[in-house]
């Protein structure tokens, strides 16, 4: 797994040496993210927030309880970047611990509707929020969401979930009652972050256990390629979360799309698992090879 960290709230990619600059984001003012109905977190970004104590980054409530002091370590890990705010006031679930804030910035490459953090979860029992922040500032280069087939281009790109992502289902399971998506897909880019589906960060695949929370099965690995034989285009995705069958290798997963015309964009559906990869297929008109154009002759 790639990582890196720097301060003064900069950070390269160390296998591209790509720097990514946070600094625009930076003051005093800040931003504010929802909590409940009517509670917000008042957080800046490398520094201190003028609504909460000295030295705090982030704060909530009436009381501006502390969530973490400001600091400008920004990091880089699997194709994330991260600011993490520690030593935030006492936790109340346990002695000894005290509030954290993850901010997780996720590559979007077109400013979203609102340009600012969400809170994507808490765990109650360490008192750590986790933030997910989308923006452009935290993408490298335009993924490239087409390929070539023959004199035509195939692009993929209107498939591309803006706000949320798709659900599919796993079949094959026998628990026919459980209506809950089995994933959340995707391409092109990461999963829009969504109320109540803690997502890891950065996570184009996302698999959501029966138990436990959802865990990464892949992030956007390049563009669709084609493969002229079986005359299908695929996508792959590559993850850093250990498959639990063997250590050894982490989760993977790929999308092939076929042509299935008709008004439906189609979704993706699981096609087939091992254990450690996943396997969806996807019917689309989107992959359709053109019609051939008939041309009309006039005298």
């Amino acid at each position: 797994m790639k990582s890196n960290e720097h301060d003064d709230c900069q950070v390269t990619n160390p296998s591209t040496g790509h720097l990514f600059d946070l600094s625009s984001l930076s003051g005093r003012a800040g931003f504010t993210a929802a909590y409940s109905e009517k509670g917000l977190v008042y957080m800046s970004i490398c520094g201190e927030n003028e609504n909460c104590p000295p030295g705090v980054g982030a704060c909530f409530g009436q009381t501006r309880i502390s969530v973490g002091k400001a600091n400008k370590r920004l990091r880089y890990v699997d194709q994330v970047l991260q600011l993490v705010y520690k030593d935030g006031s006492p936790c109340p679930s346990k002695s000894g611990l005290s509030y954290k804030s993850v901010i997780s910035f996720v590559c979007r490459p077109e400013a979203g509707p609102t340009n600012r953090p969400m809170l994507i979860s808490l765990d109650k029992q360490t008192c750590t929020l986790f933030f997910s922040w989308h923006t452009p500032l935290a993408c490298e280069q335009a993924t490239e969401c087409s390929v070539r087939n023959g004199s035509s281009i195939v692009d993929l790109s209107p498939l591309i979930h803006r706000t949320g992502g798709y659900e599919a289902y796993d079949e094959s399971e026998d628990d026919a009652s459980d209506t809950n998506p089995d994933f959340y897909i995707n391409i092109c880019q990461p999963l829009n972050p969504m109320h109540a589906v803690p997502c890891p960060a950065g996570a184009a695949v996302c698999k959501v256990p029966i138990d436990g929370p959802p865990i990464d099965i892949g992030r956007v690995a390049g563009p669709p390629i084609l493969n002229p034989i079986a005359n299908e285009i695929y996508l792959n995705f590559e993850s850093s979360t250990p498959c639990l069958a063997d250590k050894h290798f982490n989760y993977t997963s790929l999308i092939a799309f076929h042509c299935k015309r008709g008004v439906s964009m189609g979704t993706p559906k699981l096609l087939r698992t091992s254990e450690c990869d996943f396997v969806f297929e996807w019917e689309t008109p989107v992959v359709c090879p053109d019609e051939v154009k008939h041309h009309h002759h006039h005298h």
